[in-house]
């Protein structure tokens, strides 16, 4: 079901953060965060968050334009894996479904950007450096984090820790 922007369950969402609980307090002002993005690819924590929480994809994509202004939002194909896989997890038939109608609201509402052969490349050169220093970033967090550097944008997650290992990443916390 869509809810239109003006019902309230929608409202009570509009520039509220999407997650709660341990690390959820730090705050980064709207206009900060809107003055430094040209856009930004969700992680999929974000949108977990959101789907478990029963918020509507409009309602989810509403709150993070609250904190980041009229900026693109997107995804990485990898995020798109991640959730299509929690689809496939699901414990029964009626969470599989709410999760698939969810990813696919999603994607119709925002673009996804593919891996291409120069993002793998850089990504390559990024965890092998990384990994030089002791660093090791997880595999999907690597390709949406570099995702985002090569268009210039940054990252909005919950999962703050692995994106911030990746050099010269804007990482938003939502």
């Amino acid at each position: 079901m869509h809810r239109h922007a003006g019902s309230a369950r929608h409202s009570r969402y509009v520039g509220r953060r999407l997650r709660s609980g341990p690390g959820s307090h730090h705050q980064q002002s709207p206009r900060t965060a809107e003055s430094a993005l040209i856009g930004l690819i969700l992680d999929s924590s974000v949108a977990i968050t959101a789907e478990r929480q029963r918020l509507p994809v409009e309602g989810m994509l509403a709150a993070i334009r609250g904190i980041v202004g009229s900026t693109e939002i997107a995804l990485s194909v990898l995020s798109v894996m991640e959730l299509e896989h929690g689809i496939w997890r699901a414990k029964d038939l009626v969470r599989a479904n709410r999760r698939r109608q969810f990813l696919e609201d999603l994607i119709g509402n925002v673009p996804v950007y593919p891996i291409t052969t120069e993002l793998a490349r850089k990504a390559g050169r990024i965890d092998a450096e990384q990994q030089e220093r002791g660093i090791c970033i997880a595999f999907q967090d690597l390709l949406i984090g570099v995702s985002a550097l090569e268009l210039g944008y940054a990252v909005g997650t919950a999962n703050l820790r692995h994106f911030r290992m990746i050099p010269g990443l804007n990482v938003v916390p939502l």
